[in-house]
């Protein structure tokens, strides 16, 4: 999701509209295990004759899935498929064929289980993470009296936390009241765990000392340190290699001896429209240069990542 957000915010950087086509194929696969064998032998252990099991033997074996896709990129990841275009025009409606049948549009489509929006706004996603993770709270609050300090900070980790972080390098530049939002069920959180109330002898209890307790990071630095991961990751061959394009060091044979070289600096992309500067590509350079050299240039993503959350404690 992080890179093909990346290739729609360039398009819409250069004043072209996109298009996106979503198929699934979940409906023809589902229920087919991964082992062919086992199936066929099951049916034939339920009575299945000869010529249906030939028939079955055929259908599973050697499919191919073939999709022609003229003038536009695809993302291909287990049974969803996700092809997309962008033009010239902004005038210009996309239809998308399907044997010459058009393809209905949405406003709103979940793509690889993150809500997406016609304008990238992530509000819907935020929404359905609220309302999860306010859920989960609940049942939180009803049981917390029986569980020890210990469990309910595994409850966080383990129950709400993979909320807030599943695709944050993507919606972390939504709306602030939107992140906010999220924020506010972050605070929530802290107080249930540390059995703190709101208001406690007549005045409102901060939060600040709970999150230091928790050694938490507040959510907007918690999507800024996943980011840091994500780059530190890419620089360091341990990412997606796809996602290597998304990011540009500087030439050391154009520039042998400039700080940004020796430093490890990123290059930060020009753009024309504050829309992209929500991308990852514009984001994760600026991040990643005001880090201080010597937690760049961590010998392993946990040294990395203790380094970056205890800058971000201080900064």
């Amino acid at each position: 999701m992080t890179f093909m957000v990346d290739k729609w915010l360039e398009a819409l950087d250069r004043k072209e509209i996109v298009g996106v086509a979503l198929l699934d194929f979940r409906k023809a696969f589902d229920m087919v295990d991964l082992d062919h064998a086992i199936l066929l032998h099951k049916l034939a252990a339920y009575g299945c004759s000869s010529a249906a099991l030939s028939w079955f033997t055929s259908y599973l074996s050697q499919r191919k899935q073939s999709l022609n896709c003229m003038h536009s990129a695809m993302s291909l990841y287990a049974d969803d498929s996700t092809t997309y275009m962008s033009g010239n025009n902004p005038t210009e409606t996309i239809n998308v064929l399907c044997d010459n049948h058009p393809l209905p549009t949405s406003n709103s489509e979940k793509i690889l289980g993150l809500i997406t929006d016609s304008e990238l706004t992530w509000e819907g996603h935020i929404t359905h993470i609220s309302s999860v993770v306010s859920n989960r709270l609940s049942l939180l609050q009803r049981i917390k009296h029986l569980l020890p300090l210990s469990a309910r900070k595994t409850f966080y980790n383990s129950y709400i936390l993979p909320h807030f972080n599943f695709c944050s390098t993507v919606f972390c530049q939504a709306k602030k009241s939107l992140i906010n939002k999220l924020l506010r069920l972050q605070k929530r959180a802290a107080r249930l765990i540390l059995d703190v109330k709101l208001w406690q002898n007549g005045s409102y209890t901060s939060t600040a000392p709970l999150f230091k307790t928790l050694e938490w990071l507040p959510l907007d630095k918690q999507f800024e340190l996943n980011t840091a991961k994500l780059t530190y990751k890419i620089l360091n061959g341990k990412g997606p290699e796809y996602l290597s394009s998304l990011i540009s060091q500087p030439n050391p044979k154009a520039h042998p001896n400039t700080r940004s070289v020796t430093s490890q600096s990123l290059l930060i992309p020009r753009t024309t429209t504050s829309k992209f500067q929500t991308s990852f590509s514009y984001r994760a350079p600026i991040l990643w240069n005001i880090l201080p050299e010597k937690i760049r240039k961590a010998g392993s993503i946990g040294t990395f990542t203790t380094g970056v959350k205890i800058f971000f404690l201080d900064y």
